[in-house]
């Protein structure tokens, strides 16, 4: 298809011609005037969401709606970015920074496969500062036809004959809702100390403004309160540097920002990153992703001080593709490898067992639907335990994941251990900057052409 196509295509869907009854994935081109300057957008669509982006406002998306609840995941230009890079300047570090959210992006590609059911858009800008004016920035969005995910591809070209470093910035407005549509939000954030959740705009919000230094894991979600509508975003973990969470009192209105590390690119060459946008609903928190297909709550702690029955409910929302019949295992275990121990009178002294088949169950899983197990089951005495959820298909293990819980009232704290220990690429410097008001670091915008800088606080 010719972007001619596309165009007709969407002035069809300005005139009433609705798409939410696809079966398949398609792409539209819709442009309006703003100030008399004509405006492109693309529309990414698919039986469970539909994406806008717009070019012209960064390369990032003005919105994208689940139209499986009706509901929107964003509440403001979302993906536009911050390419920044460090240096040692005598006793100092200089970190500067170049914003790309006014950045008119141009269409490298579009990529319409009908055979291969799916749809992507490649939007490329360079950088406008005298530093990475050789670093091309390309960004694609993809849809496939039966998976509930928004795929995300970022791309730094170096083209020039030097190495350049660089290190990118991520901002994004996502939650829930909407202007017309505006709800309250929870945001789960992992930490080495378990899952951060904000419920966002409360009362008694601590802060504006929350840093997680260093990510245990490679994700961060919402969730509506009232709807049970959200997303999680995968990242790639190994140059994830840091989470930087943004909320305004009394109002519904937050950012959710990431960065990735500061990486050397050769001449010629380029660095990628990807990024993966799982919508679901009927999930009131999340735990974890696993194997980037099912992201799961868990609740299986008994609560208080009630030990002689707790009950387990675990919720698993499916990303796709295909349809998948699985047997569902949970187990319960001791992390020291230690006989598991039970109240009195069900205690036996002679047991060895180190572990617990607390639920087994088989389901069903359908692109974008939510399973839930629920359970009751004895609980052991209170400490730290282990619990692993496998996911089998036949005798072929589809997936595992092993959740630390205290139950019981133990007093010691839930630790959360890295995916992986060693990071590719350097720290971003600015959450440091502020944080500690280390007078050694000076973070600031790229002097412009006339040479003037602006230094943060």
């Amino acid at each position: 298809m010719t972007l001619r196509d596309y165009t007709v295509i969407g002035l069809m869907l300005l005139l009433g011609w609705s798409p939410a009854e696809l079966t398949a994935a398609q792409l539209i081109a819709t442009t309006y005037l703003d100030n008399d300057r004509v405006i492109t957008n693309y529309v990414l669509d698919n039986p469970f969401l539909k994406v806008i982006v717009s070019p012209d406002k960064g390369g990032g998306i003005e919105k994208i709606a689940f139209k499986m609840t009706g509901i929107t995941l964003t509440d403001g230009l979302s993906f536009t970015d911050q390419l920044y890079h460090h240096f040692s300047d005598n006793d100092r570090t200089i970190e500067e920074y170049e914003s790309l959210e006014k950045s008119r992006f141009t269409v490298v590609k579009i990529d319409d496969k009908q055979n291969d059911k799916r749809v992507s858009l490649s939007v490329s800008s360079p950088g406008q500062s005298s530093v990475f004016k050789k670093l091309i920035v390309t960004k694609t969005y993809k849809l496939l036809e039966k998976e509930c995910a928004l795929f995300i591809e970022y791309q730094l070209s170096n083209t020039s004959s030097n190495s350049i470093n660089a290190g990118f910035w991520v901002h994004t407005h996502l939650r829930t809702g909407g202007k017309n549509q505006a709800e309250r939000n929870i945001i789960f954030t992992p930490t080495s100390s378990g899952i951060s959740a904000i419920t966002h705009p409360a009362t008694n919000l601590i802060a504006e403004k929350y840093w997680i230094m260093d990510p245990p894991l490679d994700w961060k979600a919402f969730i509506g309160l009232e709807s049970k509508a959200g997303a999680v975003v995968l990242m790639d973990y190994r140059c994830l540097s840091c989470f930087y969470d943004r909320y305004e009192r009394n109002c519904y209105r937050s950012s959710c920002d990431w960065a990735f590390c500061q990486q050397i690119i050769l001449p010629q060459q380029a660095w990628t990153t990807r990024m993966t946008l799982i919508p679901f609903t009927g999930l009131d928190h999340v735990d974890g992703v696993m194997n980037e297909c099912f992201v799961y709550s868990l609740d299986c702690a008994p609560a208080g001080t009630n030990l002689s029955m707790a009950k387990v409910e675990l919720g698993m929302a499916y990303r796709g593709p295909q349809r998948l019949s699985l047997n569902c295992k949970l187990w319960l275990r001791s992390p020291d490898n230690a006989p598991l121990c039970y109240p009195p009178p069900a205690h036996d002294p002679s047991a060895t067992n180190t572990q617990a088949l607390i639920l087994q169950s088989t389901a069903n899983f359908n692109a974008g639907a939510t399973v839930h197990f629920s359970k009751s089951y004895r609980p052991p005495m209170p400490k730290p335990y282990d619990y692993t959820l496998e996911l089998y298909g036949g005798t072929n293990l589809h997936g595992s994941i092993t959740l630390p819980i205290i139950i019981g009232p133990v007093a010691t704290n839930i630790v959360i251990k890295p995916l992986d220990p060693i990071k590719a690429g350097e720290p971003c410097l600015k959450p440091f900057k502020i944080l500690s008001k280390d007078q050694n670091i000076i973070y600031r915008r790229i002097p412009d052409t006339n040479g003037d800088v602006s230094e943060s606080p």
